[in-house]
């Protein structure tokens, strides 16, 4: 008998796409690796390699050997009907059944093939491009009871394929001319799907666009609140920067490891603490007695914003389907855009009046009442991830995203800081390849589509950050306008960005993620040429409109990309390293601006 390695190519390639399809059904996809794979089909860990180069051409294999079943069991479905339907509309109340049973079967792979762009209509012949994409819409537009698949650890889905009751479809009703689902044995019932919680989407909705504006609002009224801080409590220049780097070292290098402490434990709960913990600090800031105490809080401030950050975006992964994401995060990020306007009003309308301590104190309530909120309300309950927590990956992880944000800030010793980060990150990556359980997951940090929209929020948030830093220095110092008439000037910026935001669920609907991005990103390039090459207030106006509306179009749809592709459980992962995107950026593009403007401008821009 010819040992593994001994077999053909063909044969020993098949077998691991075998072995990841059963993987797949008992333990989900997020279990899938090159490694577990070779340790299981008994073979060397590289020999996989030499078939699946990436981790990406595995999961793509092992997906359309799952969508092979689902083709074959839609052409058996047609085949036992022999008044079948004969339109396309018909054919998708009749598929929308067969979509509808594999998913509860096989929940894992029914995820991995939406991932993997495979359940579109015209892969099952279907010729109207009208149709819905995914297998949530196919049900939920035949007018069948939609049901989220099981979790892979919970009913039924966690025992053996030869142990795993079948589903049946059950007698079909025809209420309002569709058959509607009535599987013959519920599986798992009375048990609530772990992947698939609805728990009150509008509540839900509501805590992610209040989180998310209290950390936008914080960062902008804080703005405008130092100058009064630093003479109050008389602090130098360097102690008032530590209180805004300091929460962003803090917060930047906890951020994707809070996104998995979410998917391990409820991201309502991280939510709630961190919003709790916000407000704490927030009301400590404004009690703090010197400077030390301020800079200390914020570290804290920045530890709790973290924890909440990603939460927001995995809560509404969790809350709504892939397909109906567009318009809650266009919501939210309309929300954040109104916070960033409003912010430096607001800031200063405090620190005129009851003082810079005031301004801190704005965020207190609303932390506590959602943050009690998110605790208290009862939900369906969870099975914690059985997935271990990779520790040494979030230390390495956490240790090069701090110095890398400390070299680029430009604070005394950044060169250590950044050598430090290069040779941790290169740990980290290293790390991340030989360790079983990844602190970030192969099915997400393997999708192309997730890279391209991580660099494009990176990109863009540094070309706005860089384009207003340069862009404050112009109007008061070389234009000579007060800080009111080049606020004014820069309006547009923040009122296209809220419209673009609102706008941009309707074009992803329309146009996809690509097109929309690409004319989005060319929108940004050209706001910021024409703020280059002119000084006359009307094009400052129009050009910084034409960056706010490249930037709200593009954080939209990088975001829904980001965490529509996205596994339920991964979802806290993907709203981590989307909030590492948009707090990384923003500090590379005011380096980047400092190097173009030269060290004699780039002291009076700070």
């Amino acid at each position: 008998m010819s040992t593994p390695e001994q077999e053909s190519d063909t044969g020993l390639r098949a077998r691991l796409v075998d072995v990841g399809v059963e993987l797949v059904a008992r333990e989900g996809a997020q279990a899938l690796t090159l490694r577990e794979i070779a340790r299981r089909a008994g073979v060397s860990h590289g020999a996989p390699r030499r078939y699946f180069p990436t981790h990406l051409e595995l999961l793509s294999a092992i997906a359309r050997r799952g969508f092979g079943e689902l083709a074959e069991r839609a052409t058996a479905a047609t085949a036992a009907n022999s008044d079948g339907p004969t339109t396309p509309r018909e054919q998708l109340t009749a598929l929308g059944h067969v979509y509808l049973e594999f998913a509860l079967g096989n929940p894992g792979m029914y995820e991995l093939m939406f991932r993997h762009d495979l359940l579109e209509s015209g892969h099952l012949g279907l010729r109207d491009t009208s149709l819905p994409s995914s297998a949530d819409s196919w049900i939920s537009s035949a007018g069948c009871a939609r049901r989220r698949p099981p979790s892979r650890r919970g009913g039924v889905v966690g025992q053996p394929a030869r142990h795993r009751p079948a589903v049946g479809l059950g007698k079909p009703s025809t209420r309002h001319g569709c058959r509607r689902l009535r599987p013959a044995a519920a599986v798992g019932a009375g048990r609530p799907p772990r992947g698939g919680e609805r728990v009150n989407p509008r509540l839900t909705l509501a805590s992610s666009i209040v989180g998310a504006v209290i950390v936008a609002l914080d960062g902008t009224v804080l703005t405008v609140a130092q100058p009064m801080l630093q003479r109050d409590l008389g602090a130098s220049f360097a102690q008032v920067q530590w209180t805004s780097t300091g929460y962003l070292i803090a917060v930047a290098s906890l951020l994707v490891f809070a996104g998995r402490l979410g998917d391990r434990y409820g991201h309502h709960r991280l939510f709630g603490v961190g919003m709790l913990g916000f407000g704490a600090a927030s009301a400590g800031i404004a009690l703090a007695p010197g400077v030390g105490w301020v800079i200390g809080l914020r570290v804290v401030q920045g530890v709790f914003g973290a924890l909440l950050q990603p939460a927001t975006l995995g809560m509404l992964r969790a809350a709504f389907p892939p397909d109906r994401l567009r318009t809650p995060i266009a919501v939210r990020t309309a929300a954040i855009g109104v916070a960033a306007a409003a912010g430096p009003v607001v800031g200063g309308a405090l620190v005129a009046g009851p003082g810079w301590r005031a301004v801190f104190l704005l965020n207190v309530a609303p932390a506590v009442v959602f943050g009690v909120l998110a605790l208290t309300v009862r939900r369906p309950p969870r099975t914690a991830s059985p997935a271990r927590l990779d520790l040494p990956g979030a230390l390495l992880l956490a240790v090069t995203l701090a110095c890398l944000v400390h070299a680029l800030v430009g604070l005394p010793g950044w060169a250590w800081t950044a050598a430090t980060a290069a040779v941790t990150g290169a740990l980290f990556v290293r790390h991340e390849r030989r360790t079983v359980s990844p602190l970030l997951p192969p099915a997400v940090i393997g999708s192309p589509a997730v890279g391209s929209a991580l660099g494009m929020l990176v990109a863009a948030s540094a070309a706005l950050s860089g384009a207003l830093f340069v862009g404050t220095f112009l109007l008061q110092d070389t234009l000579g306008m007060d800080a009111f008439h080049s606020a004014l000037v820069s309006l547009p910026l923040a009122l296209l960005m809220v419209l673009a935001a609102a706008a941009c669920a309707v074009l992803l609907r329309r146009a996809g993620a690509r097109r929309t991005t690409t004319a989005a990103m060319a929108l940004l390039a050209l706001g910021i040429l024409t703020l280059s090459r002119t000084a006359a207030t009307p094009a400052l106006c129009a050009g910084f409109a034409l960056v706010g509306a490249g930037f709200g179009t593009v954080m939209v749809a990088a975001t829904h990309v980001v965490v529509r592709e996205a596994a339920v459980e991964s979802a806290g992962v993907a709203g981590g390293l989307q909030q590492t995107a948009m707090n990384v950026g923003p500090v590379l593009g005011v380096a980047a601006a400092t190097a173009l403007t030269g060290p004699a401008t780039a002291p009076s821009c700070r």
